[in-house]
């Protein structure tokens, strides 16, 4: 701090303005203005570029995670509702959109919604498509945010793999999922959904670690899962068995 009042102290030495003439002299004192916004902004622009940098050591992404809802509906096995809730806390100075990565296995492209945030489909790579969600309002450091997005889903031609996956690659607190075959008969009351954790970005062949085998709720028609606080730098798959005709048809 001192430092930096000597150095200002040394530019308005060298430009000859002393305080005892700034008000003698207008044209000085719109100098000495002029260097003092200058400074004050060379200063502003300093703090915000090394509080950024710091920031990014802690949170590469700009954001923290803190939990997140997601839900996978049918009622006849070939229209899918696909929808997440995120609630995250902002670790940048400021941000006004954010991306999120998601993998659809169907053939058809899927229509994109959301009820709290302008969404658009910005690009695809490696099979992963890139979704750019645009706040309503700026967000500060540590203001929290919740993100929504809702994606109908056209899986008429049964190609689509019966799973709901999650990244994580940062700390999160809570992840529920939630998958309801509202189409199912009795006959598919027997089911289990498996969840599965594997390594991101390891190399060699990919080995997939059972967390937790869930039962299907006869009366819900649905599997239900809560994840609190997962290990980061996993892929996270809740992964189904596709009901049959056999279990689709109506029992005698």
């Amino acid at each position: 701090m001192w430092r930096w009042i000597g150095n200002l102290a040394a530019v308005l030495t060298l430009t000859g303005i002393s305080l005892s003439h700034l008000l003698e002299d207008p044209f000085k004192s719109w100098l000495a203005l002029i260097v003092f916004t200058a400074v004050g902004g060379y200063i502003a622009w300093l703090v915000y570029r090394t509080t950024e940098k710091l920031l990014k050591l802690h949170c590469q992404i700009g954001i923290m995670p803190i939990s997140t809802f997601a839900r996978w509906a049918t009622a006849d096995g070939r229209n899918i509702v696909y929808e997440v809730f995120r609630n995250i806390q902002v670790k940048r100075p400021f941000i006004k959109q954010i991306d999120h990565q998601f993998a659809w296995t169907g053939t058809k492209p899927p229509t994109v919604t959301s009820d709290l945030q302008t969404i658009k489909l910005v690009g695809t790579e490696a099979g992963a498509s890139r979704l750019r969600f645009i706040l309503p309002h700026v967000r500060v450091f540590n203001e929290t945010e919740v993100l929504h997005c809702r994606m109908d889903l056209d899986d008429s031609d049964q190609c689509a793999d019966p799973f709901l996956e999650q990244i994580v690659r940062n700390p999160i607190r809570f992840i529920s999922f939630r998958v309801e075959l509202l189409h199912v008969t009795p006959r598919y009351h027997r089911e289990q959904a498996v969840l599965t954790k594997t390594k991101l970005d390891e190399n060699g062949p990919l080995i997939a670690e059972t967390i937790a085998k869930i039962k299907f709720d006869g009366i819900t028609k649905s599997f239900e899962y809560n994840l609190t606080d997962p290990t980061p730098g996993y892929r996270y798959r809740l992964k189904w068995t596709r009901p049959t005709h056999r279990d689709l048809a109506r029992s005698k």
